[in-house]
């Protein structure tokens, strides 16, 4: 479902996110698990890379308009959260935005708002820094059905084999609307907070 958004940075990066899902949604005519691996893994590098780009850019937000003090270059969500009153409400939504995921096993239920909130924070970890892809593909060959694909739960896990590991039980394309969808009302109550208008 298409957004309306604002000319805002932390909006601007919740729509290069949904322009990125788009491609993805039109890539190999929507069979992402068929599509050549070059194709398809910048698509999702870059998904992720803004969908938490638009929450680096609200916490410099809330640094700005909540006159926090922190420099431009010391601003991070764990930072802004530190700074921010005890009883302020964004504190609460930064902090699902972006929980601690660092030695932390995966939240009971990965598909509640914090499982997907820690595993938004996982994905971008792990398609840009770490391995290549958190897609588990389903080929069937012989077969005009298409090629299946779902995000791992835990992409982590380098001691499990990759088809060993648990897949989503949801499609690739159905989890990435639901983080973004997830996101963006996070990030929209935080800039209603903060006064801004929201349409």
């Amino acid at each position: 479902m298409p957004h309306t958004y604002i000319d805002h940075p932390v909006h601007d990066r919740l729509y290069f996110a949904e322009r990125r899902l788009n491609d993805l949604r039109a890539l190999n005519k929507g069979n992402i698990g068929g599509a050549r691996h070059r194709e398809r893994q910048p698509l999702l590098q870059e998904f992720f890379f803004h969908l938490c780009g638009a929450i680096d850019f609200l916490a410099q937000e809330v640094n700005n308009i909540r006159k926090l003090g922190l420099d431009r270059e010391e601003v991070d969500v764990r930072e802004v959260c530190q700074r921010l009153a005890p009883a302020d409400p964004i504190k609460s939504f930064l902090d699902q935005l972006h929980p601690r995921t660092w030695k932390k096993d995966l939240p009971d239920d990965p598909y509640s708002e914090e499982g997907s909130h820690f595993r938004i924070i996982l994905f971008r970890n792990f398609v840009s820094h770490t391995q290549h892809s958190p897609l588990s593909i389903q080929v069937y060959v012989g077969s005009s059905r298409a090629s299946s694909a779902t995000l791992f739960l835990d992409p982590r896990l380098p001691h499990v084999p990759q088809d060993q590991r648990t897949q989503s039980k949801r499609e690739v394309l159905e989890e990435l609307t639901f983080f973004l969808e997830l996101v963006t009302s996070k990030c929209n109550l935080v800039l209603k907070e903060l006064g801004i208008t929201i349409p």
